[in-house]
């Protein structure tokens, strides 16, 4: 869903305030982020088919919600300009910097997913956390971005972009690093591990 929720989003906002659009996205999100993990372990307590049901749900109303925007948007758009690019221009695979980049985004790419992937069965295999739990992680990360993303964009908005990704993707790798360090504590301890390992790598996808 990123790539055209991305799209939409920004052909739709001018450029000066693309910045503060994609952080009110990741606000959005983030707050459905929260939210699900929080119901979504608790309906895991009790059944599974409650988790997919709910999910179900929220995607039908999404997609009718989206449908009514997304034509209201067409309806308040003014300017139907598209920009010419030359051929050249639009072949990015020759572009040395921009393949650089792309390939510290794959790399970090790669450590970021787990938190989508794998992290869930770590915590309850190493961590024997319960589902309970393993919400309250993903809702930490959620609630954590949407109090903290606007602030931090307003502060870190005109700093150097090298550094600030520089140091958003060392935090974000150092919480992942610091995961195992729990593994195999008892209760409490497990879940302070946890979800300090949450609250170090979700400061670091912020900036």
């Amino acid at each position: 869903y990123r790539p055209s929720m991305q799209r939409v989003m920004l052909q739709n906002c001018a450029p000066s305030v693309r910045v503060h659009a994609q952080a009110l996205q990741r606000v959005a999100v983030n707050l459905g982020f929260a939210m699900g993990g929080l119901v979504g372990g608790w309906f895991a307590e009790f059944d599974y088919r409650y988790v997919f049901l709910a999910d179900a749900i929220t995607a039908v109303g999404a997609a009718i919600f989206l449908r009514w925007a997304l034509r209201r948007a067409d309806e308040l758009t003014t300017d139907s300009f598209v920009p010419v690019i030359p051929v050249a221009q639009r072949w990015p695979y020759f572009d040395g910097p921009f393949m650089t980049f792309m390939l510290a985004c794959l790399m970090l790419s790669i450590i970021y997913a787990q938190s989508e992937s794998t992290m869930t069965n770590y915590l309850r295999e190493y961590y024997a956390l319960s589902p309970k739990w393993i919400g309250a992680c993903f809702a930490l990360n959620g609630f954590m971005v949407a109090v903290l993303q606007i602030p931090i964009t307003v502060r870190t908005e005109y700093w150097p972009p090298r550094r600030t990704m520089m140091a958003g993707a060392a935090i974000l790798t150092f919480g992942f690093a610091i995961l195992p360090i729990g593994a195999g504590f008892a209760e409490p301890a497990s879940i302070a591990m946890a979800l300090l390992s949450t609250a170090v790598y979700t400061a670091g996808e912020m900036p």
